[in-house]
């Protein structure tokens, strides 16, 4: 009867701590409607709440979806739910956006009402389908120290060229940046990168360019063998050189920061055969998608192992008493 009442508890509990998430959400939806009144939409709310990974608040009104960053409280994304608003095709009217420039005053603007804080512009990039650009994604990004940023603040918009409209937007904050200190030369972030690399897999390198410095948010002392690693919940990032690789039927891609010559991460580039492993080196597991990496059981036969457990002892308990 005992665990029976521990089961119920922690149910409730449960469904108390999920009450407090919908309840917290409502917390929000001034600001979503401050947001959606500043850009001209509908702020009637039909469903507020958190996603399913608890990191975001979404709410959807009636004719687009916005998120909210519960820790900083600010709107980081918005997409246009209209009918037509993510056209790729010709709706029979031609095209509103002919050239980046336009793209870039209507991105401006849309920003400006928004009352979204600008970073300086980044760059302007087209989509395209069939021969035809279908939209422009606009960047805006912080340039800590004169530098670029490969991880930090910034704001994306993706200007519709068959609408001439802004169809969504995505924002990035609360990155810092550490002072710009360089004691790394490029010829030796490439000798590092170099030997990081051969120090885990059995191949040659055949070339090694050094990129620009920029910053970059620390990962691990891993290389990633995904086209997409999960992102570092790690927000300050420091000055680092990118060194790309070249290998046999492969490339990769190094950070390596330019204080402490420490290499900050690195990833192959997609498409990439993995090379075989150096035995030598203690075997890594590597995150995926979806998998987080770990030496132990796979998370659910753990559970199913505790409850194994719960379950044998409860029952000897409950024998004892009896026999007692």
């Amino acid at each position: 009867m005992k665990f029976f009442r521990i089961g119920a508890l922690v149910v409730l509990l449960c469904a108390r701590y999920c009450t407090a998430c919908a309840q917290s959400a409502s917390d929000y939806e001034p600001a979503v409607k401050s947001f959606l009144e500043k850009i001209g939409r509908s702020q009637n709310i039909r469903s507020l709440g958190f996603t399913a990974n608890g990191i975001r608040v979404r709410a959807i009104a009636d004719d687009c979806t916005v998120t909210v960053d519960p820790s900083t409280g600010i709107v980081n994304s918005w997409f246009d739910d209209r009918p037509g608003a993510l056209t790729r095709r010709d709706p029979g009217g031609g095209m509103h956006i002919q050239d980046k420039l336009a793209a870039i005053a209507v991105a401006h603007d849309w920003i400006s009402g928004a009352g979204i804080k600008l970073p300086p512009f980044d760059k302007c990039v087209a989509n395209v389908q069939n021969g035809a650009s279908y939209s422009y994604y606009v960047k805006y990004s912080d340039r800590p120290n004169g530098y670029a940023v490969r991880t930090g603040n910034s704001v994306l918009v993706e200007v519709n060229t068959y609408t001439g409209q802004v169809s969504s937007m995505m924002r990035v904050v609360g990155y810092t940046y550490e002072e710009p200190v360089v004691n790394i030369t490029p010829e030796q972030a490439r000798e590092k990168a170099v030997a990081r690399l051969q120090a885990v897999y059995n191949t040659q390198v055949t070339d090694a360019t050094v990129g620009d410095l920029g910053y970059s948010t620390p990962e691990n002392d891993e290389i990633s063998e995904v086209s997409a690693p999960p992102p570092s919940d790690n927000k300050n990032a420091r000055l680092a050189y990118v060194v790309n690789l070249q290998f046999t039927r492969g490339a990769a891609s190094m950070v390596v920061d330019a204080k402490t010559g420490e290499v900050m991460g690195g990833g192959l580039t997609k498409g990439t055969v993995v090379p075989a492993k150096k035995t030598s080196e203690p075997p890594k597991i590597v995150r995926t998608p979806g998998q987080l990496g770990s030496s132990g059981p796979p998370p659910s036969l753990c559970i199913v192992s505790a409850a194994v457990v719960v379950l044998g002892g409860a029952y000897w308990v409950l024998r004892a008493r009896k026999a007692a």
